[in-house]
């Protein structure tokens, strides 16, 4: 596998990134072109990819020439990264206001170590409960052997320093339960123990976002604007409506060989890397005027080279959740948070 323009021949796999573009392909690679820009999202995106196609070469699926680049702004693809959107500017001085992240584990320690790739300015309470086994080393790029037993919150704090992190060692619950909690501008929900999506929703959130894994090689990303959009509970409303707990799925996959059909359970750590960023690449569009540029949820499978980018629409019917959460409610609550007027131009509308 060559990473980079320019590289290769007829019998080798390519990665390559320019700005918002990610591609990969088999057979020689001409079509490139080296940014100086300092847009870390098609790289990292463009290495989730390459990572996915070795897990597909070790599992023997078929060698065939190709070549596919993706645009991260508008989720397009095509043949050559000449016909895609190129052309949005990345905020290299940026502040997206004050964060509360809820989880910090395999997606919420990778999402951290992305925003830490920028030069923004942040300011996040890290919420979490847990510490670190073995197991989530193998799905995190900042979690290793040495931070067996630790808190996850400690030592995510501990990694980067720079971006300002107040760390709280508890849940959800415990933290809205706290005397100190701060008004954040935006949520981020990279959890779902405890039922945490229904009671992150009960609250009235401010613009939030979620992301996930599945067990079938996709990622899930989701954005809720208040009064806009679906909420939180809204995609996933028939399974939260229960006693049970959901479960969204994790970094394993079944993994199937192409000539004997055996198939067997592996991990798939590109998975949680590829959910954190799409993340990352919403919070880089909120400095747009013309935010928001997609649709509100998107999907994307890794299992073969066909993969494209999903965008499903809102919900026509609010869930039992939201339902419930009137207007005034939120106006009360959320007014003074900074994106707080892409919900009141809504309701003008």
């Amino acid at each position: 596998m060559y990473i980079g323009n320019n590289a290769g021949n007829n019998e080798s796999f390519w990665i390559d990134c320019n700005n918002w573009l990610c591609g990969f392909g088999y057979g020689l690679h001409k079509e490139s072109y080296v940014s100086e820009s300092i847009n870390p999202l098609g790289a990292g995106y463009a290495a989730c990819l390459g990572v996915a196609e070795l897990f597909r070469i070790a599992n023997s699926q078929p060698k065939n020439a190709f070549c596919k680049w993706y645009s991260l702004i508008d989720f397009s693809f095509h043949q050559s990264p000449n016909d895609l959107a190129n052309d949005l500017p990345f905020p290299e001085q940026f502040n997206p206001g004050q964060i509360l992240q809820v989880g910090s584990g395999a997606v919420g320690s990778n999402f951290l170590f992305f925003l830490a790739l920028t030069n923004w300015q942040c300011n996040l309470t890290l919420v979490d409960f847990d510490a670190i086994s073995l197991e989530n080393c193998s799905t995190s790029l900042v979690f290793n052997e040495d931070h067996e037993k630790e808190k996850k919150v400690t030592v995510c704090d501990q990694t980067f320093p720079s971006l300002h992190i107040t760390t709280f060692d508890g849940d959800y619950r415990d933290y809205k339960a706290s005397t100190d909690v701060k008004q954040p501008d935006i949520l981020l929900c990279f959890a779902n123990e405890r039922n945490i999506w229904k009671d992150i929703q009960y609250n009235l959130p401010p613009l939030a976002f979620h992301a996930t894994t599945t067990r079938n090689w996709g990622v899930n990303f989701g954005r809720h604007i208040p009064l806009r959009e679906w909420c939180l509970v809204c995609r996933f409303e028939g399974d939260l409506d229960t006693k049970k707990e959901l479960n969204l799925g994790c970094s394993e996959g079944l993994v199937q060989n192409a000539i004997t059909g055996e198939e067997t359970i592996g991990m798939l750590p590109f998975l949680s890397a590829a959910s954190a960023l799409l993340v990352l690449v919403e919070m880089a569009k909120l400095a747009s005027e013309s935010y928001p540029i997609n649709r509100n949820f998107l999907q994307f499978s890794f299992k073969s080279r066909e993969g494209l980018f999903l965008l499903l629409p809102n919900k026509k019917k609010p869930c039992f959740v939201c339902g419930q959460q009137t207007s005034d409610l939120y106006n009360q609550i959320r007014e003074t948070t900074k994106y707080w007027y892409l919900s009141v131009e809504t309701a003008a509308e």
